[in-house]
């Protein structure tokens, strides 16, 4: 029930806005939630932001380009 809830919020949202970002405690679900929604949007971008390389790709907005994305992130890194 709550997942379907949660999925519900990330879809709305992704109406308004052109990035949602999931945030939360490890192991609760956060990259199940985001990598399930973002197989609804072909093309979508989805990043872990505690990857260097996701971060990198975050930074460059050239690269990002008009695809619903989608932000996983548990612990913040210090340079993020």
């Amino acid at each position: 029930m709550i997942d379907s809830l949660l999925a519900a919020e990330v879809r709305q949202r992704l109406a308004f806005y052109p990035a949602v970002a999931i945030l939360g405690p490890r192991q609760v679900g956060k990259t199940t939630l985001a990598g399930a929604i973002a197989a609804e949007h072909p093309g979508a971008l989805f990043m872990d932001l505690e990857r260097e390389s996701d971060r990198a790709v975050l930074a460059d907005t050239e690269r990002l380009g008009p695809a619903p994305l989608f932000a996983v992130i548990s612990a913040a890194p210090a340079q993020v």
